[in-house]
């Protein structure tokens, strides 16, 4: 029933940090994953959010573009990814553009969104939730030589309770 294949890491060559930050996000995810089991009827997610798929005109949104990774999945899944790019935005900017938005953060804006589309944030275990649905993204970063990422997500979504406080649950 494991959705997330934790194997492939050779936790033994990984600095302290990066092993307690593996082992945090291994033992959430097991005890966790059965939230998912308990998913809504599913329906069509963008599953790729982002300022480059956004179009916009005067502050105003007028269109989503880029739907190559859209699923069928419960309507919370969509969340993990708009929270993702709210939490840490550098991550979906072009390299001249990282330097920028390095230190925003918007998770402010999710109170605009739970606004617009409150049906989105009536599912239970709502931040439990989130943070499986992301371990798979994350372990990849670690997967992928990406330890500087992987440790920030970890201790980001893993380490403190402001998704809770973000979500409003």
């Amino acid at each position: 029933r494991t959705y997330t294949d934790f194997s492939g890491v050779d936790v033994g060559a990984l600095d302290e940090r990066t092993r307690r930050n593996f082992f945090t996000l291994k033992e959430f995810y097991s005890s966790h994953e059965h939230l998912l089991d308990n998913a809504d009827r599913p329906v069509l997610v963008h599953n790729d959010i982002h300022f480059d798929n956004i179009l916009c005109k005067n502050g105003v949104i007028t269109g989503i573009i880029d739907f190559d990774f859209a699923r069928q999945a419960p309507k919370d899944y969509e969340l993990w990814h708009i929270v993702d790019f709210f939490q840490s935005p550098k991550y979906f900017v072009d390299t001249a553009s990282e330097q920028h938005w390095k230190n925003f953060v918007l998770t402010n804006e999710l109170t605009l969104l739970k606004s617009s589309y409150p049906e989105l944030f009536t599912v239970s275990n709502l931040a439990s939730r989130i943070r499986l649905y992301m371990t798979e993204d994350i372990l990849s970063a670690l997967k992928n030589g990406a330890v500087g990422k992987f440790n920030e997500k970890v201790e980001a979504y893993f380490g403190s309770r402001w998704l809770e406080k973000a979500l409003g649950v």
